[in-house]
């Protein structure tokens, strides 16, 4: 079976989570990570895309926000497996199942 490669690069949730929710209400990364109840410069680090989301955080975030944990996760995901993907040469790979 052929693999699909991504060929756009995904948002990382950070930068999801700085343009559509912080500054789309209107809120400051400080009130966001006090409401949430995380240290300010964790999440500074996230919304400038030095780090991921967690599970736990994406707890947090999915009720802060009203949406799900799995929305969030599923940001993270994303973007990890397409830079995984970038880094990985297939070719080197031995296929032990052929289809």
């Amino acid at each position: 079976m052929k693999q699909k490669i991504r060929k756009i690069t995904p948002s990382h949730p950070g930068a999801i989570l700085r343009e559509l929710f912080i500054k789309e209400y209107g809120l400051t990364i400080t009130e966001v990570a006090d409401g949430i109840g995380i240290a300010r410069v964790n999440l500074s680090a996230i919304v400038n895309e030095r780090s991921g989301i967690s599970p736990e955080l994406s707890i947090k975030l999915s009720v802060a926000f009203n949406n799900t944990p799995e929305f969030w996760m599923n940001l993270q995901k994303n973007y990890e497996l397409w830079h995984a993907e970038k880094k990985v040469n297939r070719k080197k790979i031995k296929r032990f199942v052929v289809a």
